[in-house]
């Protein structure tokens, strides 16, 4: 990124406090731009010239702009290790609830077995007792 990338400087001078306001818009695709405004002194500009001045909030704004690419890049590598380490626990989670799903299954079958042998021996019972009511 080149001090080409930059929009044009717009300068803003109060007569008034004697400052003068430099007021530098970055623009890049996808990105909405990012006004920097920087407060400098007439003096400063009295003594170093508007030229000099201009590259000074140039180079500013690259550093800026070289900063704010390395943090983007941290916060997408921060970003892959927490996705990751979320992937991941994930994958545990559902590891841990499919196990206790099929041990809950299996006390299911054992309970309903014996439900069933409960219900068979009732059912068995009443036929007996009715067929030895009726003799």
């Amino acid at each position: 990124m080149g001090p080409r990338d930059f929009a044009p400087l717009e300068r803003q001078i109060d007569a008034a406090s004697t400052r003068a306001y430099v007021r530098v818009e970055r623009s890049q695709p996808r990105e909405r731009p990012v006004p920097l405004t920087v407060k400098l002194s007439r003096k400063f500009y009295d003594k170093f010239g508007g030229d000099v001045v201009d590259e000074l909030v140039t180079i500013l704004n690259a550093v800026d702009a070289s900063y704010r690419l390395e943090l983007g890049e941290q916060n997408e590598a921060n970003f892959a290790r927490f996705e990751a380490k979320l992937d991941q626990r994930i994958a545990e989670a559902v590891a841990t609830l499919r196990e206790e799903m099929a041990a809950l299954r299996a006390d299911i079958i054992k309970w309903m077995f014996v439900f069933w042998i409960g219900t068979m021996a009732t059912t068995v019972g009443l036929v007996f007792a009715v067929v030895s009511l009726l003799r």
